[in-house]
Order: structure tokens, then C-alpha cells, then sequence
């Protein structure tokens, strides 16, 4: 997911190397689950917003948030299985 120092988990035994690996993706995948609600909520209250130079409605713009939320969700899990 992300380049990690593993100084001190490197001193653990492998089984608790793997509970940390495992506590550490449940972790992301809960905040990153938060930011995408969040993300959500703010492109619902955006909705009618409009920018002023390409007309563009900012719920598009504020959307790439829950979509990137949603991706790195699907790649903290798929890391997650395969740990």
C-alpha cells in the first residue's frame, strides 16, 4: 500500500508482524471508509455550486473524494486478503 519502515516490526515474530499488517489495513479501511462518506456528504451540500470560470458544478469535483476513497478502500483490501 505504502512504503513502510519496518525497523521495529522487523523484532517481532512473524505472527505478530502479521497481526500488525492486518490491524494496520482494518485501520485504513475504516478512515478511508470515513473520508469517502465525508466525501459524499460535502459534493451532496456542493450540488449546487458552480464554478465561476467552466460552469463546471463542483459535486463533480468534490466527487473525485468518495471515488479515490472507494479505490484505495479496494486496494487496502485486496492487500488485506492476501496478507
Amino acid at each position: 500500500m505504502h512504503v513502510s519502515i519496518d525497523a521495529i516490526t522487523s523484532l517481532f515474530p512473524e505472527k505478530v508482524q502479521l497481526a500488525i499488517a492486518v490491524i494496520t489495513h482494518i485501520m485504513a479501511i475504516i478512515a478511508l471508509s470515513i473520508f469517502g462518506y465525508l466525501g459524499y456528504e460535502l459534493s451532496i451540500i456542493a450540488e449546487d455550486k458552480i464554478t465561476p470560470i467552466i460552469g463546471v458544478s463542483y459535486y463533480y469535483i468534490d466527487l473525485s473524494v468518495p471515488i479515490g476513497a472507494s479505490i484505495m478502500v479496494l486496494f487496502s483490501s485486496n492487500i488485506y486478503w492476501k496478507t
